[in-house]
């Protein structure tokens, strides 16, 4: 009877892993179109946001939420609420809540407004500091860049992710400007890697804070870890 049980119980387990690991991969892309969706939003509204001239109304939230779900499906080719399975409809309320508190918690400051008041690239971080946190750890998402092409040092790779095997595998596509996207498996753990490109808002808001950049050049990545 044990022997039996073996035979039979092993390939099951042993099947577990590819199908978590399709999970995993698919969570981490759902986080990379929700966030990049959301983030140009944000680009979209940065010259009224310079110019001071944002106003509630292009803040109100059923009007950013459209305009995020609108990108999220140019970007994903697909409807926003199209996913049912349980981990995407979790991110999705995730990153919803992430993307509320941001702008209430700036509301004020994009209002006002002037030059850099609220770029992209701040709106992305503090919405994958609140999602990460939501998330409970079970996912990391975060963007980094080459050492010396990070205005923030807190952004470096090294200091955003813990582990060392993952650290070194990103920190090489990174200094090589890797500009196709990757899914590895890390244990049980999955990473996807999304390069950046350096675009026209980014290159004048990063030289006027001392960093000289050529439009359309390697900018960074975002980098998604899922599992624990």
């Amino acid at each position: 009877m044990r022997t039996w049980l073996l035979v039979v119980t092993l390939p099951l387990l042993l099947a577990v892993s590819p199908a978590r690991a399709v999970e995993q991969a698919a969570v981490a892309l759902e986080i990379q179109h929700s966030s990049a969706a959301a983030t140009a939003v944000i680009g979209g509204l940065q010259e009224k946001i310079n110019a001071g001239k944002a106003t509630a109304t292009d803040l109100a939230p059923e009007a950013l939420r459209s305009a995020w779900h609108a990108a999220f499906q140019r970007l994903a080719n697909r409807g926003f609420d199209a996913a049912t399975e349980a981990p995407l409809v979790e991110v999705r309320a995730g990153m919803d809540r992430a993307f509320g508190q941001v702008i209430d918690t700036y509301r004020a400051d994009i209002i006002k407004g002037g030059q850099d008041a609220f770029v992209p690239a701040f709106f992305r971080a503090q919405l994958f500091e609140r999602f990460n946190q939501a998330m409970g750890g079970e996912v990391r998402a975060v963007t980094t860049n080459r050492r010396a092409e990070l205005l923030n040092g807190d952004s470096a790779v090294d200091r955003l992710i813990q582990d060392s095997e993952i650290v070194a595998a990103i920190s090489a596509l990174l200094e090589k400007g890797a500009t196709q996207s990757e899914t590895r498996k890390f244990g049980n753990r999955t990473v996807g890697y999304w390069p950046m490109a350096i675009a026209q808002p980014c290159a004048s808001c990063h030289e006027r804070n001392g960093l000289k950049q050529q439009v359309g050049q390697f900018g960074g990545a975002t980098v998604v870890i899922v599992g624990r």
